[in-house]
């Protein structure tokens, strides 16, 4: 009897230790990083980091974040390609924070990105929720012939912070189709679009668009009333 009680208490405390070890690697996550003098052929770690955007979302999964690392970046490969855009960043998983690692300010510079379709320098796919991008720059995109183009072009669900697009001839923000998030703290100025389009009148769609889309739980669109955007409807 006392030997059956001896190998309960033993079997309870396998079967406590393999629940732990279960739930920690349910819900570890990884830090990767990426740096304009690193490289895609790197690990993604700190002291080795990974040269774009597109090779760490590659690596990363949901929960996961990506530091970005100050500097310039102005080469890319663009991701994707369809019959009317350049998709330079193609964002394809959910969940990743991509944001600039403390004390620096990157700066994403696209003017070298060909405008023979619109650009979107980051996209955000369709049923991608829960990405955020925080605290860097965007510049340089061009328009070329194109109706249009984005710094960001979202379709799933992205939440902005601290961004700011400007220097550029694209809209600054873009939700469509199925888009929601929310923009703080950010700011889009200096653009071709604020020259078709004064501030204040873009301020009023964006505001309205965010109206429209509240009466849809699935669409909606947070504007915060101290940031200054850039976007505008479906053309």
């Amino acid at each position: 009897m006392k030997k059956m009680g001896s190998l309960f208490v033993i079997g309870f405390m396998c079967a406590a230790l393999f629940m732990t070890i279960s739930v920690n690697a349910a819900t570890s996550t990884t830090s990767y990083y990426v740096s304009p003098t690193g490289s895609d052929s790197n690990a993604g770690t700190k002291s080795k980091p990974f040269k774009s955007l597109m090779k760490a979302q590659s690596a990363a999964a949901s929960g996961d974040t990506v530091y970005i690392r100050g500097g310039v970046y102005n080469d890319f490969d663009i991701a994707k390609i369809d019959s009317i855009y350049n998709y330079v960043n193609d964002i394809t998983k959910s969940g990743i924070t991509y944001k600039a690692y403390a004390g620096e300010r990157p700066v994403f510079e696209f003017k070298n990105v060909p405008t023979n379709l619109r650009v979107a320098a980051f996209f955000v796919e369709d049923q991608v929720t829960g990405v955020t991008f925080k605290g860097f720059d965007v510049t340089g995109i061009e328009v070329g012939d194109q109706a249009q183009s984005e710094a960001f072009r979202i379709r799933g669900q992205a939440d902005i912070v601290n961004v700011a697009a400007h220097d550029i001839e694209a809209i600054g923000f873009y939700f469509t189709g199925r888009g929601t998030g929310t923009v703080l703290n950010s700011d889009a100025y200096i653009t071709l679009d604020q020259l078709r389009y004064p501030l204040k009148i873009q301020m009023v769609w964006v505001l309205m668009e965010g109206l429209f889309r509240s009466l849809n739980p699935v669409h909606g669109i947070t504007v915060t009333m101290d940031s200054t955007v850039s976007a505008q409807m479906d053309q």
